[in-house]
């Protein structure tokens, strides 16, 4: 039983997954800590879309066109939900 297995790179809810943990990660990181988390999702995004395209293996105009929305999904989706989280914890925290 992998934690992290390559069908996690397959579905969306697993890209989501990957690039919340690996931008969590690296806001920890000293040097790293005052880097905008919404500029180290995209780029997290960016590289698990890229690992993504590379495992289907689908280098077509199409798959890649098709990647690259997969890409900015991804990223949109993982924005919304660190700032959905950020409000919860913002509201929590004053009362």
């Amino acid at each position: 039983m992998d934690f992290i297995s390559v069908d996690m790179f397959l579905t969306f809810a697993g890209c989501l997954g990957i690039v919340a943990l690996i931008t969590q990660v690296v806001k920890t990181l000293p040097g790293l800590n005052k880097l905008n988390p919404a500029w180290c999702a995209l780029i997290v995004s960016a590289f698990v879309g890229i690992v993504r395209i590379c495992i289907i293996g689908d280098f077509t105009a199409t798959g890649i066109v098709v990647g690259i929305l997969n890409i900015i999904a991804i990223y949109l989706g993982a924005i919304g939900g660190y700032e959905t989280s950020k409000q919860v914890a913002q509201a929590v925290v004053k009362k």
